[in-house]
């Protein structure tokens, strides 16, 4: 029988969409090192509260379910204000997450976009100040990384950019028809 190597990590990010939709895809790619294995995609609401549960609920329906050692995102929210309680997330499933931004998270400008322009902001301001308390790395392979729980000890982030990067590319070819740009 043969091992495989690595841990098995779930990297997601969403596709285009535009403020008159008012669904957006996500799509999350499954794999350890340099294989994929599988993926997962669901919709959530465009500006919309459901992203956590969505996800929580995606994962538990995977054939995956309990092989996942690290989820990644590509920032923490999905369908543009549609914060994602990376809190309950790592809680509920006792999974590390990891928040990937290509530049400094701007939590404070966040934070202020919620306020003025979003009829749940009350909820939305609640978890970002929680996730306030994650642990901010500086930027590693051109990456900041918010962590929110015990990473296994295992360089992750060589495969976790590749992943999400494949992630963007499949749910913006999906719902553009291409894929375009970088994540």
């Amino acid at each position: 029988m043969k091992s495989s190597k690595g841990i098995r990590m779930l990297s997601l990010d969403d596709g285009s969409f535009t403020r008159k939709d008012k669904r957006a895809l996500v799509v999350g790619i499954i794999g350890r090192e340099r294989i994929i294995e599988g993926v997962l995609s669901f919709f959530v609401d465009v500006d919309g509260t459901d992203s956590t549960v969505k996800l929580i609920s995606a994962i538990k329906k995977s054939r995956f379910s309990g092989q996942i050692k690290v989820i990644v995102l590509n920032g923490v929210s999905f369908g543009g204000l549609n914060i994602i309680d990376t809190y309950t997330l790592h809680k509920k499933l006792d999974i590390p997450v990891i928040a990937l931004t290509r530049s400094r998270p701007r939590v404070s400008m966040l934070k202020k976009v919620i306020a003025e322009h979003d009829a749940n902001s009350k909820e939305k301001l609640f978890v970002l100040k929680r996730m306030a308390k994650s642990v901010l790395l500086e930027k590693k392979n051109g990456f900041y990384a918010q962590i929110f729980g015990r990473l296994p000890e295992y360089d992750i982030y060589s495969y976790a950019s590749d992943f999400l990067r494949l992630a963007h590319i499949v749910a913006t070819g999906v719902t553009r028809g291409e894929s375009k740009g970088r994540f």
